[in-house]
């Protein structure tokens, strides 16, 4: 179906229109082209615009992903038509999908009919957005992913889902490397909540395929393929979910929470003396303001009310403590 429609159809005239494609299905992956196998301009992935149009026959979009896609009708008199499809190609173990229709089939997706000259022209600009690519050397750690499946389960790192776990921290604003290493004979489109990342590179091939340039949210994993993504994550603070956008592959357990933390504040410094905390932070690190917590989870901060001295270039605060306090600097 496109847009809820089965057998649909499209009306163009000759000119040159902008696609914005969405693989809504639950586990279809689609290598989408036209069935005259014209070439046509890539100008967009998940996050919007690339930096440079690329120009391809077809494109792999996975459920959750999106591609925006320039096609030229004018070499095409008033009449004719032409099918944009998903070609066929190398299915993976999954067996069959609903209808009997293998992964990978080939199969028609939309009838497009030209059918009136066009009063319009358009030139692509050479640059369509800035782009600046993170760099793999300037990643503060690796975090691996291995993507597995048995008894009629699929894990992320030999765990199932769990509404109640965090499976790991995040430090806001570092730049992370991503390592999914998909050891089944499925695929996989990975999603991660929160961000746009960059796709670094891919097992299986020696350079990136065109849809995986731009900013990405979800990134398609072949069988027995490792892919690294480079993110960071710098919104807000948070629990935040990563997981196989295969929808019957993430209700089966693969999908993680994690969270996503302030950095340690290093500018406060917390001595323990008897039943009192001393606390200590450098004059010329600014105006703060010191507060105190009971509980964290209720996220009240109340100011402390002693006003701090200064002794060696630093403001000092001593008051009494039972050892449940927590105190930071705002």
């Amino acid at each position: 179906m496109v847009n809820g429609t089965p057998g649909a159809w499209f009306s163009v005239d000759q000119g040159v229109y902008r696609f914005r494609l969405l693989n809504g299905s639950n586990a279809r992956v689609m290598n989408v082209g036209f069935d005259d196998n014209r070439s046509f301009q890539l100008i967009g992935t998940d996050g919007g615009l690339l930096p440079e149009a690329l120009e391809v026959s077809s494109a792999m979009i996975a459920p959750g992903q999106r591609l925006d896609i320039l096609v030229d009708f004018s070499d095409l008199s008033v009449g004719q038509s032409l099918e944009l499809r998903s070609f066929r190609f190398a299915s993976d173990g999954g067996g069959m999908h609903s209808g009997g229709v293998p992964q990978g089939s080939e199969m028609a997706l939309l009838r497009i009919y030209v059918d009136r000259p066009s009063g319009h022209e358009m030139t692509l600009p050479s640059t369509l957005i800035p782009f600046k690519s993170w760099r793999e050397e300037d990643a503060h750690r690796t975090r691996q992913f291995t993507l597995s499946f048995a008894r009629m389960r699929h894990y992320i790192n030999g765990r199932l889902f769990s509404i109640d776990r965090s499976d790991f921290q995040v430090t806001q604003g570092d730049l992370e490397i991503w390592e999914y290493r998909n050891v089944t004979n499925v695929y996989h489109p990975m999603h991660i909540h929160g961000v746009h990342f960059q796709v670094l590179e891919r097992s299986r091939r020696t350079s990136l395929d065109s849809e995986d340039h731009g900013w990405k949210d979800t990134v398609l994993v072949h069988p027995n393929e490792t892919v690294r993504v480079l993110v960071r994550f710098e919104a807000h603070d948070g629990l935040f979910l990563h997981h196989c956008h295969n929808l019957a592959h993430e209700d089966a357990g693969m999908m993680q929470n994690f969270t996503v933390e302030d950095a340690p504040d290093t500018r406060l410094e917390i001595e323990h003396a008897e039943e009192r905390a001393v606390m200590s932070w450098e004059v010329d690190a600014g105006k703060y303001r010191l507060e105190v917590s009971e509980d964290l989870r209720s996220g009240s901060w109340l100011p402390v009310q002693e006003t701090p001295e200064i002794v060696d270039a630093r403001y000092v605060v001593s008051i009494p403590t039972y050892g449940k306090e927590f105190f930071r600097l705002v």
